[in-house]
């Protein structure tokens, strides 16, 4: 159905026009990604097409678009290794719900609702905010 490698590491993050709302974070995402050394490791994005500007990425990057229906968005949360959230402002991310409920960790920042959510080093990792090498630590979670 994504038609993504198996032999290789998924981080999933999800968001639409994720450059342009500068709630989700996504400019602490792209500089954890380049702390992440991971060579077997691939970055997948879905709820938005292939970005207009191109992102500089040291790993491949696979657009999925948008999901509207909850078998979809499970089967999305299940191909990933671990899943992303790096918004600076949460209450109770439903990226964070879905996933966890879908058995895939999730590394995010520990603000607003995500340390409810989040067992740190148990179901995901909660990052120090706003510190985007403690985030890409995340990546190393598996499922």
């Amino acid at each position: 159905m994504l038609n993504l490698p198996f032999d290789r590491k998924m981080v999933l993050f999800g968001a639409m026009n994720p450059q342009a709302n500068p709630i989700k974070g996504y400019q602490y995402l792209a500089d954890a990604l380049q702390h992440v050394r991971h060579e077997q490791l691939d970055f997948l994005v879905f709820g938005t097409s292939h970005p207009q500007t191109h992102l500089k990425l040291r790993h491949e990057a696979h657009y999925l678009g948008k999901f509207a229906d909850d078998l979809s968005l499970a089967v999305v949360y299940s191909a990933a290794d671990v899943v992303v959230v790096p918004s600076v402002q949460e209450n109770l991310s439903n990226v964070v719900m879905e996933a966890l409920a879908c058995g895939t960790p999730v590394a995010a920042f520990d603000i607003g609702g995500n340390g409810d959510m989040i067992i740190h080093q148990q179901n995901g990792y909660l990052a120090t905010p706003f510190q985007a090498e403690d985030l890409a630590r995340g990546h190393r979670l598996d499922h």
